[in-house]
């Protein structure tokens, strides 16, 4: 996993936000939607726990990281690399601030990233089995839509 920072803001907040900006009557602003800056780590420890997963998630070494990318630099070499970057380049973070937003329209998110990921990743009737058992849960959901 890549330590990297990234932001995340629920949908039911970023939907709040753009109508809040509808409502003022200035026109040609534009205002970055974000609640929370999460490295990917904690990000998908929170997705595992809720869910009811205690897998482990460990960062991926730097030593890793160098040997993928010589890999996709050897791909790219031999001209059979299908368009895949190096994971270097993946590796940055991409944290955004919502300041602008919160100040001038008084903006602020209702949904901790907690919730938005419980509320995203709460299974609904066969999900849990095609999470578990890929190809026995394609086959559950597939039955489902069938009948």
């Amino acid at each position: 996993m890549l330590a990297t920072l990234n932001s995340f803001v629920d949908v039911r907040d970023a939907a709040r936000a753009a109508l809040l900006a509808m409502s003022v009557p200035r026109s040609g602003e534009r205002y970055i939607v974000t609640a929370h800056n999460v490295d990917m780590l904690s990000f998908t420890r929170l997705a595992l726990r809720a869910t009811g997963s205690r897998a482990p998630v460990f960062p991926a070494p730097r030593s890793l990281i160098r040997a993928a990318d010589a890999a996709m630099a050897g791909l790219a070499w031999l001209r059979l690399n299908p368009g895949i970057k190096p994971i270097s380049e993946l590796n940055v973070d991409k944290a955004y601030s919502s300041q602008k937003i919160r100040r001038e329209l008084g903006w602020a998110p209702m949904y901790s990233l907690e919730q938005s990921l419980r509320d995203t990743l709460a299974p609904l009737p066969g999900q849990m089995e095609a999470l578990r058992w890929p190809v026995a849960g394609q086959r559950a959901c597939q039955a489902r839509m069938d009948s």
